[in-house]
């Protein structure tokens, strides 16, 4: 029987809580995203693809992210660790819309996606509101996540913390060791901050630009990290920052397609 016979007649909304699409990904959907939603039971497999089986389900973290949620029985945990962009500040209906929650709309129900921003919060430990000290980095930790998408930066760029410039590289180095070296090895990944369209409250574009930027390249090189470029996939759109500064859910919304981008 052809693969997609399986799935004739079947309302996706009703078989997936998240309302992941079936055709997601080119072919049908992810294994353990179809085992989740009660759609397949490993009496009927034999249509997944060749390729799924050059990997050891005990090691699937070593395969390319979008076969992951192929090879893991689970949800992949995702934590997305951030500031006050990646919290939603601003965003009506944040629950909803902010990136996190739209990320977990696309991925669908073979992810779990937490959001851990908080506004304010620097990657600098001598920064003014370090995400070091913050409950949310602990949660980040606890959840025992997969992977991390790191999203801090933008808050470091004012001058009260960018005096502290010289040790930003180093922190952000300490916490990429320190995620990876949790007992679930998480992959960890950086993502560029989205531009500071005019300056307010100190968070400025060539601190960001001139001065942040060749610092998270160099982290991505010596760390053996990806990136997901948030500050190009952004520029773009400048009306989706009322503010200048933070995203609105429309705004939210490219940097969840970008993110997602990653599984694909």
């Amino acid at each position: 029987m052809p693969f997609s016979k399986y799935f004739e007649g079947i309302p996706v909304a009703e078989s997936c809580a998240s309302g992941a699409s079936l055709t997601r990904r080119g072919w049908i959907t992810s294994i353990s995203t179809l085992i989740a939603c009660g759609l397949l039971t490993a009496t009927n497999m034999q249509g997944a693809p060749d390729e799924v089986e050059k990997f050891d389900q005990h090691n699937w973290k070593s395969a390319p992210p979008k076969m992951w949620d192929q090879l893991n029985p689970h949800p992949i945990r995702i934590a997305c660790v951030g500031d006050s962009i990646t919290f939603g500040a601003g965003i009506q209906n944040r629950d909803e819309n902010s990136y996190p929650a739209q990320l977990q709309k696309l991925l669908g129900c073979g992810f779990e996606v937490k959001n851990f921003g908080v506004s304010g919060a620097t990657m600098l430990r001598n920064g003014d509101f370090s995400y070091w000290d913050r409950g949310s980095f602990t949660d980040a930790v606890q959840m025992d996540p997969d992977i991390i998408f790191i999203k801090l930066g933008t808050n470091d760029t004012k001058p009260q913390n960018w005096r502290y410039a010289d040790q930003f590289e180093n922190d952000y180095r300490d916490m990429i060791r320190y995620f990876k070296s949790l007992p679930t090895q998480p992959r960890v990944v950086i993502c560029l901050p989205v531009p500071v369209f005019q300056a307010r409250w100190g968070i400025n574009e060539p601190a960001l630009v001139d001065d942040m930027m060749p610092m998270l390249h160099r982290l991505v090189e010596s760390e053996g990290v990806d990136f997901i470029d948030l500050y190009s996939a952004l520029k773009p759109y400048p009306q989706h920052f009322p503010d200048f500064i933070h995203p609105n859910a429309a705004g939210a919304k490219v940097m969840a397609e970008t993110v997602a981008k990653y599984f694909e």
